[in-house]
């Protein structure tokens, strides 16, 4: 499966996996979530098992023992949202199974009951600054929760599920700011300033309409997706998925697949200032 690798890579990549599993302490160690936790592992662990470095029975072992974490968060980097996420990834890795089953059940069924009349979610007590607001964003907002089920209803037909991220799609429709084709969102119920990232603002948010035309066929969120891809006039130092260029163009590549689209130019600039910053080090790996 992985003969064109070369061995150090190798090496590298069983390192890490050994290091993952032996529990050693880390500043998420405990968490449940899918950027920040066991979730997100237990999706390494199937992506290695699926590409061959590792037997599929190790990563079920480990699903077994790191993906059982009960839901007592909401998002998608620490809570519900990415733990539904990470089990459908590990079912279309390695094969159905009930571990995969029964975590997305009780996400799934955790965004939907805890999910307000209005389509939208409180966030928890916990986190000060965020909690008792509702943000409106993919990393920890309405948009993610509305993601994950949007997903969790085209892979498993529950009709509970879609209605739900519906509910959480035209939330964001009603509360969305239009200027011309474009399309912004206030951070949060209690915080009106616009931001224009994958954690918070419409290139995230586009990402959660995208799904919700892909699980619909309605218009009015592919039109509302369109809107959130913006042609970025400069580079961004931040580099990073959060809140920086490659979380910008992986929701313009999500968004322009969802919609079938031609006219690229969003992520085409955005590849080109990744590459003009991409230094090649001694070992031929890209920095």
């Amino acid at each position: 499966m992985y003969s064109s690798t070369s061995p150090q890579a190798v090496d590298y990549i069983h390192s890490a996996l050994d290091w993952l599993e032996d529990d050693q302490a880390s500043a998420d160690a405990g968490m449940a979530g899918l950027h920040f936790g066991d979730a997100g592992v237990t999706v390494a662990f199937a992506e290695a098992a699926r590409s061959g470095f590792i037997t599929q029975s190790r990563a079920l072992t480990f699903a077994r023992r790191h993906l059982t974490a009960p839901c007592d968060w909401l998002d998608v980097t620490h809570g519900a949202a990415g733990q539904a996420l990470a089990a459908l990834s590990c079912t279309r890795l390695l094969g159905p199974d009930p571990i995969f089953r029964n975590v997305l059940g009780e996400a799934a069924r955790h965004l939907v009951t805890t999910q307000n009349s209005d389509g939208a979610w409180i966030t928890p007590d916990g986190v000060a600054g965020m909690s008792g607001d509702i943000l409106t964003g993919f990393a920890h907002g309405v948009a993610g929760c509305g993601y994950a089920l949007a997903q969790v209803a085209m892979a498993t037909k529950d009709a509970e599920a879609s209605a739900a991220a519906e509910a959480a799609g035209d939330w964001l429709l009603r509360t969305a700011a239009r200027d011309g084709n474009s399309i912004a969102w206030a951070y949060s119920v209690q915080e009106p300033n616009r931001w224009s990232w994958w954690c918070h603002g419409a290139p995230g948010i586009g990402l959660t309409l995208a799904a919700l035309y892909t699980l619909t066929g309605r218009g009015r969120y592919a039109d509302a997706a369109r809107a959130t891809i913006t042609d970025p006039e400069s580079a961004h130092s931040n580099l990073s998925q959060c809140h920086g260029t490659s979380g910008l163009l992986e929701a313009a590549i999500d968004v322009h697949r969802a919609l079938d689209t031609t006219s690229r130019p969003a992520y085409s600039r955005l590849t080109q200032c990744l590459l003009s910053m991409a230094r090649e080090t001694r070992g031929h790996g890209l920095t």
